[in-house]
């Protein structure tokens, strides 16, 4: 996809810059849980610069960024395969996205786990009483402020 915004035609169509496709190449680059090897297209003029996985990269930062937020919103891991490889040009397996997705898990089990500060349960109960019987009063108000009702209840 960036190489066809790069050149401003499709695959196959006819253009009168010169400039087309030249095949693809291959490379590896290191992520936090192991090497992707993934397929990096080329132009025949060479002016063609990658945004995903900049040229003469070796290390792709942010891989385990990318695979946590698709998993948490939802994504299963054979989703995030097929996506991964629709955007690197490669195939990543799901055993690599299990392996970074579980190297989280663990951390997030112990954080949803945690002891909560027991200060923080009555904090929360008094703001809602609050907010509730402010509710109240302003619905009174407005009940018996509308029927003429004074604060004498006459």
């Amino acid at each position: 996809m960036e190489l066809t915004e790069h050149l401003g035609h499709e695959r196959n169509e006819r253009c009168g810059s010169g400039n087309v496709r030249n095949g693809n190449s291959h490379k590896t680059v290191r992520t936090d849980v192991g090497d992707v090897r993934i397929t990096v297209p080329r132009d025949r003029a060479g002016s063609f610069a990658p945004a995903v996985v900049p040229k003469h990269s070796r290390r792709l930062a942010g891989f385990d960024d990318a695979v946590l937020s698709l998993y948490a919103k939802g994504l299963t891991t054979g989703d995030i395969a097929n996506h991964l490889a629709d955007i690197y040009g490669t195939q990543v397996s799901r055993d690599l996205v299990s392996r970074v997705t579980d190297a989280v898990v663990e951390q997030m089990q112990q954080w949803q786990n945690r002891p909560l500060d027991a200060g923080r349960f009555w904090r929360t109960l008094r703001i809602i009483v609050v907010c509730a019987v402010a509710s109240i009063v302003a619905w009174l108000a407005v009940v018996f402020g509308h029927r003429g009702i004074g604060a004498a209840g006459r």
